[in-house]
């Protein structure tokens, strides 16, 4: 009895393993879940700009300055008027005004004109400059015996530029470190800056008092270069070997700092915002060069295109691949599933047919148990149990 008994409350681990395995390949496989996800695969539609053509017509004429701007005509006919837009439109109108410091090696004068379904998305006018700087015209050596003994004795003192001087010419006197020294001097020798002196057009130190007021708020481009040719700058550089004074003037000076510099040393390029303007009068004796036109045109247009899903083509080419996955899959479930299933019922016959084996022994037991026990010619507490004798009250 007491090996028979603990089959009743017997686990099995491996089908419970078994059953937990399938239930997870069930998650994973459904019948028909392959092909419904591939089917149910969203795609977004997505708006994009895509470039269809560009056109370029060049034409070379001459580019000359006007009162307010730019004026360009071209040598077999068309002109177009423009005017300077923000500080690098009026950098390159200083440029193009003073041919004694900047001379031009190219200059191109473009229209980018930017199209998006028959929309204008961008017209913009741009002057790109290529200048070469005149370096004899911005600085020249002079000899320390030609100047005036007072700025001599500056000049040997490190003197340099104070409170008293007007404010753009201070900047002028700070921005000379920024240009290439030994360029400027035409000499290698790795020179600094040693001390500065502005004079006056005699050659007599400047600002000994104020000349006018030249304080208040930052100048224009164009009145701030005005200004600062009224006066010299000297420059006393200090190099390996020795120094040399260099007679300085300071618009070239101003202007050169305010180019963009490039890998060859006085050599500058410049990109000039501009916009169209209306015809204005012109004057005979305005400066002008030769230039080239450039019309840029970009032709772009929306088109929709779906993105992030699968293509329907491509759906319809593995839908019969999905479909025989599928089916595999379902076959595979059915039979784990169906099979736990039979030996869950087995388990459960097994479990009853012992139970019954065991409460039948067990009554066999106590049966002949009752009957040992009870005296010689009595029935035992069984039969007792089942008859009384005759003549006996309840």
């Amino acid at each position: 009895m007491d090996s028979v008994s603990p089959m009743c409350n017997q686990t099995y681990p491996f089908a419970a393993v078994r059953r937990l395995a399938a239930s997870l390949f069930c998650l994973l496989a459904l019948p028909g879940c392959l092909t419904q996800a591939l089917w149910e695969a969203d795609s977004e539609s997505v708006r994009r700009s895509e470039l269809v053509s560009r056109h370029l017509e060049r034409s070379d004429g001459r580019l000359e300055l006007t009162e307010a701007g730019m004026y360009w005509s071209g040598l077999i006919g068309g002109e177009v008027w423009v005017t300077p837009d923000g500080e690098s439109g009026d950098l390159a109108m200083a440029v193009l005004a003073r041919p004694e410091f900047c001379e031009v090696i190219e200059a191109t004068l473009a229209r980018d004109r930017v199209t998006c379904d028959s929309e204008v998305i961008e017209d913009a006018y741009h002057l790109a400059l290529k200048v070469r700087l005149r370096r004899g015209q911005i600085a020249e050596i002079v000899e320390v015996a030609d100047l005036a003994p007072e700025v001599r004795g500056l000049l040997a003192d490190g003197a340099t530029v104070d409170e008293a001087v007007p404010l753009i010419y201070r900047q002028c006197a700070l921005v000379v470190p920024s240009l290439d020294l030994d360029w400027l001097a035409g000499q290698r020798d790795g020179f600094t800056v040693g001390s500065v002196v502005f004079v006056d057009p005699e050659g007599a130190p400047a600002f000994a008092e104020l000349a006018g007021d030249l304080e208040g708020p930052e100048p224009g481009l164009d009145l701030r270069l005005r200004e600062l040719s009224r006066y010299g700058l000297l420059v006393r550089l200090r190099g390996v070997t020795g120094s040399v004074t260099l007679r300085v003037r300071p618009a070239g000076l101003w202007l050169a700092t305010r180019l963009p510099g490039s890998d060859e040393p006085g050599l500058r390029e410049l990109k000039a915002a501009l916009q169209h303007a209306s015809a204005v009068t012109r004057s005979e004796d305005a400066p002008s060069q030769p230039a080239a036109y450039e019309h840029r045109l970009a032709r772009y247009q929306h088109v929709t295109r779906e993105e992030g899903g699968v293509n329907i083509w491509a759906k319809v080419a593995l839908t019969p691949l999905t479909l025989v996955i599928d089916i595999v899959l379902g076959a595979a479930w059915a039979a784990i599933s169906g099979g736990d299933d039979d030996d869950d019922d087995d388990d459960d016959d097994d479990d009853d047919e012992h139970v019954d084996r065991s409460r039948g022994s067990q009554g066999g037991e106590n049966y002949l148990r009752d009957n040992r026990s009870s005296p010689a010619g009595q029935p035992g507490r069984s039969g007792a149990r089942g008859r009384r004798p005759r003549g006996q009250g309840n």
